[in-house]
């Protein structure tokens, strides 16, 4: 049997005592690893600390052993990804509250900025050449300035006659050295990093437009942030 334990919003202190705390994006939920249904290992994420784990639970590397911390879009992602997990909900017995429908527009946008880094950080992998099939790191602005620097130094070597000869050094992220000739080296930065990286801005600000034309709530939530990346 799978308990569940809806924390719904959660909020991270800043280290201004006097600020208020940051609302993180998504909608969470823990579960007991017992009986969980294999779909929802796609929600899993591992929080350092991990709130509300059930008593006496342990890490087992970066996971609890019971307890399975999972974040969702939206509540109502949640609850279709729950199925009957999700406990009836009682009748309300008053009307409920307008809805802040710019504000939920600004959680969205911060949770489909938040998949954009998520996406580059899973890094860049060539499809063809030598590289193919190794993942290169795109993690941060420190990469990205890695990156814009080997990509002018390869280029030059390629513009002064030098594009056959092996020189352009990658190191992927399971620490593997591959050397590539100045040409290959070139034409996957210039060429194939960059159209990588301009579809996943292009989606991210694809998906910001749709949530700043959405109408109404039903609009806003029938728009699914988690497909189509690159």
């Amino acid at each position: 049997m799978t308990d569940i334990d809806i924390i719904g919003d959660l909020y991270e202190p800043t280290d201004d005592p006097e600020a208020a705390p940051v609302k993180l994006p998504g909608f969470h939920v823990n579960v007991t690893r017992e009986g969980m249904p294999e779909s929802l290992a796609a929600f899993e994420v591992d929080p350092q600390p991990g709130r509300r784990v059930w008593a006496g639970d342990v890490l087992d590397g970066a996971r609890y052993v019971e307890t399975a911390c999972l974040t969702f879009t939206t509540k109502a992602k949640a609850k279709a990804n729950l199925g009957d997990l999700w406990p009836a909900e009682p009748e309300a017995l008053h009307e409920p509250g307008p809805i802040d429908l710019d504000a939920l527009k600004a959680e969205r946008n911060a949770a489909i900025t938040a998949k954009r880094e998520e996406v580059f950080a899973a890094g860049f992998t060539p499809s063809i050449g030598q590289l193919a099939g190794h993942t290169l790191q795109v993690r941060n602005d420190q990469d990205k300035i890695n990156w814009l620097t080997s990509a002018a130094s390869y280029s030059a070597a390629v513009g002064t006659g030098h594009g056959a000869v092996p020189g352009a050094t990658f190191r992927t992220m399971a620490n593997e050295t591959v050397v590539v000739t100045f040409a290959e080296g070139a034409k996957v930065i210039v060429q194939d990093m960059a159209a990588w990286g301009q579809a996943i801005m292009q989606r991210s600000w694809d998906l910001k437009d749709e949530i700043d034309a959405a109408s109404d709530l039903d609009a806003l939530e029938a728009i699914d942030i988690e497909v189509g990346w690159p």
